[in-house]
């Protein structure tokens, strides 16, 4: 037996992959160079210690808000479970 996805994907998933991507690749670009420039611009290692911990933070205060489940309400599939098994699709 095969169970079939089809039916339990949800219509948000390739929106927030591309989100996510984004997101990712504007941090892969801004953070190195906002990296050296703050580095470079003399100040003591405490205060840069303090800056990037200050980044960080926030960081991981944008990652703690995000709802499970994206926030949006998710569809149940009205396709009874014995549909989803179909004993005769090929493995």
């Amino acid at each position: 037996m095969k169970a079939d996805p089809a039916p339990l994907r949800a219509p948000a998933t390739t929106p927030a992959t591309g989100w996510a991507l984004s997101v990712g690749r504007l941090g892969a670009v801004v953070g190195p160079s906002l990296g050296g420039r703050i580095l470079a611009s003399g100040l003591d290692l405490k205060w840069s210690f303090y800056i990037f911990a200050a980044i960080g933070a926030l960081a991981a205060l944008a990652a703690v808000r995000v709802p499970p489940g994206g926030g949006r309400p998710r569809t149940r599939s009205h396709v009874p479970p014995a549909v989803l098994l179909r004993p005769d699709s090929a493995v």
